[in-house]
């Protein structure tokens, strides 16, 4: 189900087909419901780095393959396609760059993204490289991984309503909304994190302790945003 109104800029964005990457593993489908459709991967580390985009609340939107980018190196014209883009509520698109950490250190593919980066930031994006030591193991990918089965737990509507009247004035522990929210369980209360209806810091441990609040954020891209989504081929 498409749950984001703005999906449809990026529902069918791939500049070219997922295909399987020496050493990389096998390409992986993730169900995204902040997409609205299944995103197509290159490799188990691209997915980990799906789920923390799924619950992260400052992204809008993240596409797979979005690009086909002219770069010039060693006297040649390559054509890459950056593994992923990122539409953050701040106006800002990421493009991020998924890497073992051993071949990321390999100079060739160092002098490689160094001109990525150059030609991205030139065209208004932001760049970054990401490998398993920042993607795997780190508390906010624990804390994905533990979220995803609750997207499917159905919340009604009435306990939405509560939820949300409870944090109205002000934030609330998880240990709080327990005992103020009339029928809310612990579960109800992750399943409101995995499917954005509130919102905590996921990279903190989450406990009874842990501090929601509703998740209010902008959910339409900018101008900006929309202007480099239409460019799909430089």
């Amino acid at each position: 189900m498409n749950t984001n109104p703005e999906s449809g800029v990026l529902q069918h964005g791939r500049s070219r087909k997922v295909v399987k990457r020496s050493n990389c593993g096998h390409p992986v489908k993730f169900a995204s419901q902040k997409c609205g459709r299944s995103v197509h991967l290159e490799s188990p580390l691209e997915y980990d780095l799906a789920i923390q985009l799924e619950f992260d609340p400052s992204v809008i939107l993240f596409q797979e393959q979005p690009l086909a980018l002219k770069i010039e190196y060693n006297g040649k014209i390559r054509t890459v396609y950056p593994d992923l883009a990122v539409c953050k509520d701040d106006g800002s698109t990421l493009i991020i760059e998924v890497k073992d950490a051993k071949k990321a250190s390999q100079q060739e593919v160092i002098e490689k993204f160094e001109l990525e980066r150059q030609v991205l930031v030139s065209l208004g994006y932001d760049f970054v490289v990401m490998t398993d030591k920042e993607i795997r193991g780190t508390i906010q990918h624990k804390n994905s991984s533990k979220l995803l089965p609750y997207r499917r737990l159905v919340i009604g509507s009435i306990l939405r309503e509560k939820v949300l009247g409870a944090l109205a004035w002000r934030p609330m522990s998880l240990g709080e909304m327990l005992q103020e929210v009339p029928g809310v369980t612990l579960d109800l209360l992750k399943a409101c994190i995995a499917q954005s209806v509130i919102t905590t810091d996921l990279t903190q441990i989450v406990t009874l302790q842990s501090i929601v609040q509703p998740l209010r954020r902008n959910s339409k891209l900018s101008e900006n945003q929309m202007k480099i989504w239409e460019r799909r081929c430089l």
